[in-house]
C-alpha cells in the first residue's frame, strides 16, 4: 500500500476571498469521476465561495465567486 496523498490524487479546496490560501481541504478521492461529483456538490451547498478541484498541483475545476451590488438580484460573475 501506498500512502494516502498518492491513493487520493484529486483534492476539493475552499479558499480564502483572496484566493491566496487554502481554507478547508473538502474532500479527497482517488478517481475523477468521484472528484467531480465531490467538487459539483461542494459548489452546490457553498454557492459564492471559492472551490477548486484539483490533481494535484493541475486546477481541473475552479468556481467563480459572486459579487453582490445593489440589491440582491444583482451579481456579476
Amino acid at each position: 500500500m501506498g500512502n494516502g496523498e498518492h491513493d487520493l490524487p484529486f483534492k476539493i479546496e475552499l479558499w480564502d476571498d483572496a484566493d491566496r490560501h487554502i481554507e478547508e481541504v473538502i474532500a479527497l478521492a482517488s478517481d475523477y469521476a468521484s472528484a467531480c461529483g465531490a467538487y459539483d456538490e461542494a459548489v452546490k451547498r457553498r454557492p459564492g465561495e471559492l472551490i477548486t478541484l484539483r490533481q494535484k498541483a493541475r486546477v481541473i475545476k475552479k468556481s467563480l465567486k459572486q459579487c453582490h451590488i445593489g440589491n440582491s438580484d444583482t451579481k456579476l460573475g
